[in-house]
Formats: structure tokens, sequence, C-alpha cells
């Protein structure tokens, strides 16, 4: 019979990420909508691969507007507001 400290041992995973494309600046795309003013990325597509020493059942993905950006265009939304 095994022990509960070893039961509830968690074991470790390495994981690689790699992000391709990704730029320091991006430029941006105005649009007019009934709204109001529609901001979009322009060539914001990156490349991202991940590598795991076990099974990946799922990945999670969050973008954040650096902070300096964001006191700039004062943004509220977000981490951090």
């Amino acid at each position: 019979m095994s022990s509960p400290e070893s039961s509830n041992k968690v074991s470790e995973v390495d994981v690689e990420i790699l992000i391709m494309g990704l730029k320091d600046v991006y430029d941006k795309k105005t649009k007019k909508t009934n709204e109001g003013l529609e901001y979009r990325l322009e060539n914001s597509e990156v490349t991202v691969v991940i590598r795991a020493s076990d099974e990946i059942t799922s990945v999670r993905a969050y973008t954040q507007r650096c902070a300096e950006a964001a006191i700039r265009t004062h943004d509220t939304i977000g981490r951090g507001s």
C-alpha cells in the first residue's frame, strides 16, 4: 500500500514556449462604425509553438498592452487598472 504522501505527489512537467513573429510595435488601423471608432492592430498574427514532456490537454493565451502604452492611451481595461 502506498503512503498518502506519495499518492498526492504532483509530477513536474517541462514546458517550452516559443513565440515567433512578435513585434515591439504594431501599426493600428482605424475604422468608423455607427458606434464610433474601432481600432485594430495591423499584421498582428504570431505563431506559438508549445512543447511539453507530458500531454498538453489545453492552452490559454492572453494579450496585454504594455504599461507605458496603457498610460499613453488612457487604457483602463484589463489587468493593472
